[in-house]
């Protein structure tokens, strides 16, 4: 017995919780622009909807979680990409298999030890997730549910420049610089939308936080303005680019 309790022993605890609630207004979200497509690679907190997994080996702790809700956006006109981490995942943690039960739409992959969802069209998917730590394979199951893109900006003005109805169909804008670089930004959401986020990354992706709806930023070509919006019904996170061009 004595030389059972000296070898690594690991607890595994599973807790599902029943309850489901919109995404957190606090979820962040970063665009990258990869060229072909837009990568969202959203911070995996987690939102009373995880999956948990609590191991125990030689007195170490670590909780591992995957949300057990995704909310997506679909643009016809602009092919995007969400990135998942499975929170406190251990260093030899390998992300080993994922699925998704309606590949219509949402098809997902493993890349970088994250896990890869590209929505294709509105409608349901349950998502598993399997991670293999040591000798341990756990499972995540999360409902994904993909929502339509609608245009959540009242208002968006740079300068002179109103270019809200730009958003009709897509996320992203690309705004070419002129000779004045410092210009004047005036955002504000539709009725039932809340801006929860406004942030300005310079070509070198150094990030700016910016809280009021009217603001000067000095621009720079290779930068990009990224605004979240949440919708206060449905806990939905939609993000707005615009890349400077």
């Amino acid at each position: 017995m004595r030389d059972i309790t000296k070898k690594c022993s690991i607890f595994l605890l599973t807790l599902l919780l029943a309850v489901q609630i919109p995404v957190l207004t606090s979820a962040r979200e970063i665009v990258t622009d990869t060229g072909n497509y837009t990568v969202f690679t959203e911070d995996n907190e987690s939102d009373k909807t995880a999956d948990i997994v609590k191991e125990y080996c030689k007195g170490a702790s670590t909780k591992m979680s995957f949300r057990g809700k995704l909310t997506q956006v679909y643009c016809p006109k602009k092919s995007t990409t969400y990135i998942y981490r499975v929170k406190n995942m251990p260093s030899n943690g390998r992300i080993t298999k994922v699925s998704s039960s309606n590949g219509k739409v949402a098809k997902i992959s493993i890349g970088d030890n994250n896990v890869r969802i590209k929505p294709l069209k509105v409608g349901k998917s349950t998502i598993k997730v399997t991670v293999k730590t040591g000798r341990l394979l756990t499972t995540f199951t999360s409902q994904l549910t993909v929502y339509k893109w609608s245009n959540p900006v009242a208002n968006y003005k740079i300068g002179n420049k109103q270019i809200k109805n730009q958003f009709k169909n897509t996320n992203i804008y690309n705004y070419k610089l002129g000779s004045k670089k410092t210009l004047k930004f005036d955002v504000k959401a539709k009725t039932g939308w809340k801006m929860t986020s406004f942030t300005y990354y310079d070509k070198l992706g150094k990030s700016t936080s910016y809280l009021s709806s009217s603001k000067k930023i000095k621009l720079e070509k290779g930068g990009s303005v990224q605004i979240n919006f949440t919708n206060q019904k449905t806990g939905l996170v939609e993000n707005v680019v615009i890349w400077i061009k």
